[in-house]
């Protein structure tokens, strides 16, 4: 009777198909949500080796905290007055080396 009605007619049930669908593409998500959010809570097993660069730096560190840490000792003499100081040059010297004297005309 109505030729274009029957030319244009759409499946019965397609929106429960579509829910569905939809609705199983919802749990699968979820599922991938949750599998993904238990396995970032569970400790990582891998063991890692630095390489030997990293150990020496680590092993530096540690000798620079310790060396850090430890209790300054200052050391007292006994006797000041019997300590010289030691430079190349005495102060009041007489006659002190000549270093200009490559520069001069």
């Amino acid at each position: 009777m109505h030729p274009s009605q029957s030319d244009r007619q759409m499946p019965k049930h397609l929106d429960k198909v579509l829910f569905g669908a939809a609705g199983v593409y919802f749990l699968l998500a979820l599922m991938w949500a949750f599998h993904y959010l238990s396995e970032q809570k569970q400790p990582k097993t891998e063991k890692y080796s630095p390489n030997p660069a990293d150990t020496e730096f680590i092993a530096y560190l540690q000798q620079s905290f310790n060396v850090i840490n430890q209790p300054s000792r200052e050391k007292t003499l006994v006797n000041p007055q019997e300590k010289k100081p030691s430079t190349l040059v005495q102060l009041g010297e007489s006659n002190p080396p000549d270093f200009y004297r490559n520069f001069r005309d």
